[in-house]
């Protein structure tokens, strides 16, 4: 699967996480038309392409220029395919300046944004749900709630939540590429970001990869699976 995929040019970078995303200029092959009316709805997903962490810190602020007050931000993927490094890349975005790393023991770290922050967000929520196997415990963490107080809210594992979280506006779907550095990211719009989803393909332009039928991944929007149980996820 990996040997096929396109590389075109490598995005400039420079700085580890920082959050300019107009450095990623270099041309790639569309995947995605570069403009779809709100007549069209958005494509399933736009799989982009990232060389380094820096360009994975890139792609995060690209998505969190465009997040506003409520906003629900799923991001799944295997164990080491970047998940904390695009957490950073995201909350640096969004003017955080204290160091981030994965809630994993605490499950839940609220930021402070800087005052630039877009679409009125104060807070960013972090969650991790790597450790909890129950719906229920997910619910408990109340993060929707959270999201009232002019907040957004960035989730790792979150297909462990099942729908439990009620609708994402962008889901992030990590996969490890052929080197150590390179990640594939299925980046998905919710009901709530079509009216932005021209925009994100248009920031997102310089790191666009080829789509192929074995990228596909499942949604992870609401509905998913019946009952409470959880859906299986890999270890670490």
């Amino acid at each position: 699967m990996r040997s096929r995929i396109e590389r075109g040019i490598e995005p400039s970078v420079s700085g580890v996480c920082a959050p300019d995303a107009s450095r990623a200029s270099a041309s790639r092959a569309s995947a995605w038309p570069a403009s779809v009316s709100a007549a069209s709805p958005p494509p399933a997903e736009l799989l982009v392409f990232a060389t380094s962490p820096d360009a994975t810190c890139q792609v995060a602020a690209a998505i969190a220029g465009l997040v506003e007050s409520g906003d629900l931000v799923l991001l799944t993927g295997e164990l080491g395919a970047g998940k904390t490094t695009f957490s950073q890349g995201f909350a640096a975005a969004l003017g955080v300046v204290e160091a981030v790393t994965s809630p994993t023991f605490t499950l839940i770290k609220s930021y402070t944004c800087g005052l630039a922050a877009p679409g009125g967000v104060e807070t960013l929520v972090h969650a991790d749900l790597y450790r909890l196997d129950r719906i229920g415990e997910i619910v408990d963490l109340a993060i929707g709630e959270m999201l009232e107080e002019r907040a957004v809210a960035l989730v790792e594992w979150a297909d462990r939540a099942s729908g439990a979280l009620g609708d994402a506006a962008v889901e992030v779907h990590m996969v490890i590429g052929d080197t150590d550095t390179d990640r594939l990211m299925h980046v998905r719009p919710g009901r709530s970001f079509m009216d932005r989803w021209d925009l994100m393909c248009e920031r997102l332009e310089g790191f666009r990869a080829p789509v192929t039928a074995d990228h596909h991944v499942p949604s992870l929007l609401p509905g998913e699976l019946p009952g409470g149980e959880m859906r299986s996820g890999s270890g670490p």
